[in-house]
């Protein structure tokens, strides 16, 4: 990694510093703004728990969200941000308690939209659910 992306990965990484993400136990595994990628861990507890026993489909979501939004981040090189306009989820398996890797990718990156997908996958590489998402692009207002 060089030095220039390991920075934007910590400036990435640390956008998502509040308590929702760190409630889901998030990290930046990595970034590839070329690629408009970011892989994403997470580790969610038994806290995020629905009635049935397995995780609540909006903790889902708001893993997938994460992982896209970062990959968006990365891509624009914190010169945006990325608030989400509509998400569709698709619920694939139970999501069970546990470490998750999330990979978030850029579709396409236009000037005022953005086109966002996502995967969220177990420990094991079981594939628990797709997103995808449109996002707004605005310029960022606050130094990152």
């Amino acid at each position: 990694m060089t030095d220039d992306l390991a920075a934007l990965t910590a400036r990435v990484a640390a956008t998502h510093g509040y308590a929702l993400a760190r409630g889901l136990g998030f990290r930046l595994l990595s970034l590839d703004p070329a690629a408009g990628s970011a892989r994403c861990a997470f580790e969610p507890s038994e806290a995020h728990l629905n009635a049935i026993e397995v995780l609540h489909g909006g903790v889902v979501c708001t893993m997938l969200d994460i992982a896209m939004t970062m990959a968006a981040l990365g891509t624009s090189g914190l010169g945006s941000t990325f608030p989400t306009l509509e998400l569709k989820a698709s619920f694939l398996s139970a999501a069970r308690p546990g470490p998750m890797q999330a990979e978030g990718r850029v579709r396409r990156l236009g000037r005022g939209v953005a086109f966002l997908e996502a995967e969220l996958a177990d420990a094991s590489g079981r594939l628990l659910a797709t997103a995808s998402a449109t996002a707004r692009v605005l310029p960022r207002t606050r130094p990152a």
